[in-house]
């Protein structure tokens, strides 16, 4: 059986068999689709099993997040239907503490919707791995960036 050589693109030199580089220019070896499955953009990947801890983590922080937008929400509130505007100046003989308490509730919101969404995150994560284990996990398909 005669032996095909192959040539490098650049410089047009002979290719060792195996190698990924030409040995003269440095060039590489172009790559060769050996499947048609490579040939396709489409790539199809199982989600078999969710690191538990990465997702409450990603939980606690979009929960914190949703937390410091209804602390806001609730401290704007609370201060305009009491009627306090310029928080450090004394009203109706009432000394203010100032912004603490408005800081406080806003702090105590993303803390507690943080927690909150930690723990459905702890219970989404643990309840996905026991059923992917018995029934296969969510495939995602990527297909390939071309560049430009």
């Amino acid at each position: 059986m005669p032996q095909q050589f192959e040539f490098c693109a650049a410089c047009g030199k002979e290719l060792f068999e195996e190698a990924r580089f030409c040995t003269y220019c440095g060039a590489g070896r172009p790559a060769v689709p050996t499947s048609p499955a490579e040939e396709s953009p489409d790539t199809v990947f199982e989600v078999r099993k969710i690191w538990v801890c990465s997702l409450v983590k990603l939980f606690f922080m979009i929960s914190a997040v949703i937390g410091i937008l209804f602390g806001v929400l609730f401290a704007s509130l609370g201060m305009f239907s009491m009627g306090i505007t310029d928080l450090p100046f004394q009203m109706d003989g009432i000394h203010l503490l100032g912004p603490a308490p408005w800081i406080a509730i806003i702090l105590a919101c993303a803390i507690c919707y943080g927690l909150i969404g930690s723990f459905l995150g702890l219970i989404a994560g643990v309840l996905y791995n026991i059923l992917a284990w018995g029934t296969g996990g969510i495939l995602l398909t990527l297909k390939k960036k071309q560049r430009s």
